[in-house]
């Protein structure tokens, strides 16, 4: 009985119609949180709006929307956001992150729920793997500064600072986070070193407009610290290659054609030249050591730049452990249980290079340590795709 009471308050308070609260943060006023099925259907458009956007490809990130002070919904764990439905979007608790129903939320459910308790005006959540502020993640503790009395400042705050890195889905990653918003109470975005952003809005528009935002200042950013890639010996895609490639969003299939067999008994394979892999696979060393976590994850934890002379048997040997590898001045031969697992590995990698590239530049700029990335490819074949149906 006591249950059924408890049960019943709690959907009450889901659907009741408070008067709007004064934020703390912003000092202005903001609704307090969604009905369930508006959530719902807002979390899943959400989805198909990243995806269309740039901002996101197929199943990464992950969004949320408040639902009352001690709820909120997100997305599933590994679900296609074009095949999700609103009963798959999950109901989870703030306080200790418990869920309802036998589908599972997000694996990043935690840095959403961190979210919501330290911001009380915060309604809609987005965790993006973006271009070019996933690049600007791997400068470690650095914020970025966002321009004064500016459009940007405006959404982001004065600063946008950036989380230590934690593994996806772990306590050390939620404390970093915590740390990160706490530290920049007029923030509305963060980094995570080495991975990612993540949004907060107050509904959904805002969070949209603050990932578009973040994602236009770090492009920028990105391009001004790139500037001296000559004096380093590096050959970088143009103004033009960039440009034409960022108009593309996530669609970069114009770079690489998939086909069946190949290499390293792969039943789909592509050579991938895409802009910033070619620029990656001219550097004058051995191996291409994943600066972001989803390159570890998707095409290996070590990529070796093979010589543009390396023969059929040379590519398969290396290719014997990863999902890609380099070929000097010709880009990447990418491998994949599927058509869609060889274009994965195809976008991780291209992002990834971009961060490389980036770390050639400002020297001293660590990759991902072995011990982290060995343990992202594990986690990721065994537990989110279909690469464990392949070995």
């Amino acid at each position: 009985m006591l249950v059924d009471i408890v049960s019943l308050i709690r959907t009450i308070r889901r659907y009741i119609v408070l008067p709007p609260k004064r934020s703390k943060h912003t000092g202005g006023i903001y609704r307090m949180a969604y009905e369930l099925q508006e959530a719902r259907e807002l979390v899943i458009r959400a989805g198909l709006e990243l995806s269309e956007s740039g901002l996101i490809a197929r199943t990464w990130g992950n969004i949320s929307a408040r639902i009352s002070d001690t709820q909120f919904v997100i997305t599933p764990s590994g679900r296609a956001y074009e095949d999700l439905t609103p009963d798959q979007i999950v109901i989870t608790n703030i306080e200790d992150c418990s869920y309802e129903g036998s589908v599972k939320p997000s694996s990043e459910k935690w840095i959403h729920a961190d979210a919501y308790k330290l911001r009380p005006e915060v309604n809609f959540v987005i965790h993006t793997h973006q271009n070019y502020a996933s690049a600007l993640s791997i400068l470690g503790d650095t914020v970025l500064e966002v321009p004064k009395s500016s459009s940007f400042e405006a959404l982001l705050g004065p600063v946008v600072p950036t989380a230590g890195y934690g593994p996806n889905g772990s306590q050390e990653l939620s404390r970093n986070v915590i740390e990160a918003i706490s530290g920049s109470p007029s923030s509305s975005a963060l980094l995570m070193a080495n991975h990612g952003a993540e949004c907060l809005g107050t509904d959904y528009d805002n969070a949209f407009a603050i990932a578009h935002a973040l994602e236009d200042l770090s492009r920028a950013r990105y391009r001004s610290l790139i500037r001296m890639s000559l004096a380093y010996g590096l050959i970088l895609p143009t103004d033009e290659e960039i440009a034409e490639e960022d108009s593309l969003g996530s669609d970069l299939s114009r770079y690489y054609e998939i086909s069946e067999g190949g290499y390293g008994g792969a039943p789909f394979t592509a050579l991938s030249r895409a802009p910033f892999t070619m620029s990656a696979s001219k550097i004058a060393v051995p191996m291409l050591y994943p600066y972001l976590d989803d390159q570890a994850q998707i095409a290996g934890t070590d990529l070796p730049i093979l010589e543009e002379s390396a023969d059929k048997d040379e590519i398969q040997e290396a290719l014997r452990d990863r999902n890609a590898v380099l070929i000097r001045g010709k880009g990447a031969v990418c491998t994949g249980a599927s058509a869609e697992d060889v274009e994965a590995a195809a976008m991780v990698l291209e992002k990834g290079c971009r961060a490389a590239m980036l770390a050639r530049v400002q020297g001293n700029v660590p990759p991902l340590s072995a011990e982290h990335a060995k343990a992202d490819r594990i986690a990721y074949i065994t537990s989110y795709s279909k690469l464990k149906d392949e070995r």
